[in-house]
């Protein structure tokens, strides 16, 4: 019986602070996918989609080399976002990126160009 009681009081707790959280801005960032397409006359080469909390009323993407310690100023990238309502706790970010190919292989921090490979965080 003692066991029981103590079980209710901490599902109570549990709800109660369940309850409570939910009211908090949540801060939740999950990758969900990323794809890449550099045809020629493509306005996004890479596409990243994220799965945010909802009302983050301002967030900031940039892109970093591959130490992912400094952003990359280069102005060969083009990044535009978009936010669309996905359930009651999160959004999806969308981070749709444009490459000017042409700069490419004057960058050698995170392009590649024996191998083609184009690195960032």
């Amino acid at each position: 019986m003692m066991v029981s009681s103590i079980f209710k009081s901490f599902a109570m707790g549990t709800v109660l602070f369940a309850s409570h959280a939910s009211g908090q801005n949540n801060w939740d960032i999950n990758f969900l996918t990323a794809t890449a397409d550099f045809e020629n006359g493509n306005t996004n080469d890479i596409k990243m989609d994220y799965e945010i909390g909802t009302a983050r009323s301002s967030y900031t993407v940039e892109l970093f080399d591959t130490s992912c310690t400094q952003a990359i100023s280069a102005p060969i990238f083009e990044i535009g976002t978009s936010i669309t309502a996905k359930d009651d706790n999160h959004d999806t970010l969308e981070i749709l990126v444009n490459v000017d190919l042409a700069q490419l292989p004057s960058q050698n921090t995170f392009y590649d160009p024996l191998s083609g490979r184009l690195s960032f965080c």
